[in-house]
């Protein structure tokens, strides 16, 4: 059986540490600046680029999600740069799209729907729907964040007989909830140049 295994989102303290060294080098910049008097701008610039490069690297390379595909299998994700996500998380509304094909225990495909919501009040709403079709032709919908027990531990238990490594089922979530346009497809596709939505 193949196996596709579900990336980690980059963790807080990297983000801390991230901009905890890019204080640094600003400050460092400045206090060049002030001992060096006229040659001021050009240090400051200089720190400028080394607080960019202490952002860049350590957010921008790690944030991606990673999806380890292994034999015939595919899985296609569009995962925007940080500076992207920054503009993603502007919008009033996000929706993103998740569809997993999954022939197993007679459930033909999952597709889950991610939305968020902002109100005027800068609060965040969340909604993740989990509609299940089934080989019968029968639609299950579950609301994945209420965890209705029988139909939410049946679809995670349909992803792992899937070989859909979750360590945890909100680890999934953060992988839908950070797509701009995240698809995924667990499918007998055998080319691996096909990645498209209808492949089938």
């Amino acid at each position: 059986m193949k196996k596709i295994i579900v990336g980690k989102r980059v963790s807080n303290w990297n983000l801390a540490a991230a901009g905890i060294s890019a204080f640094l080098a600003l400050l460092f910049a400045n206090l060049l600046a002030i001992i060096c008097g006229r040659n001021w701008f050009w240090l400051l610039w200089i720190g400028f680029t080394i607080m960019n490069l202490v952002l860049y690297i350590p957010v921008v390379a790690t944030s991606h999600k990673i999806w380890l595909v292994e034999g015939d299998h595919i899985a296609y994700a569009r995962i925007p740069r940080w500076i992207d996500q920054m503009r993603y998380a502007l919008h009033r509304g996000n929706s993103t799209e998740f569809l997993i094909r999954v022939p197993v225990h007679g459930i033909e495909s999952i597709h889950m729907r991610w939305t968020t919501q902002l109100s005027l009040w800068s609060t965040t709403s969340y909604t993740l729907v989990m509609d299940v079709k089934r080989k019968d032709g029968s639609l299950v919908t579950i609301d994945a964040l209420k965890q209705d027990p029988k139909n939410f531990v049946q679809a995670m238990e349909a992803l792992k007989q899937a070989h859909v490594v979750v360590d945890d089922p909100y680890d999934l979530i953060e992988a839908v909830r950070e797509g701009k346009d995240l698809w995924m497809y667990i499918d007998a596709c055998r080319h691996h140049h096909m990645k498209t939505r209808h492949c089938a």
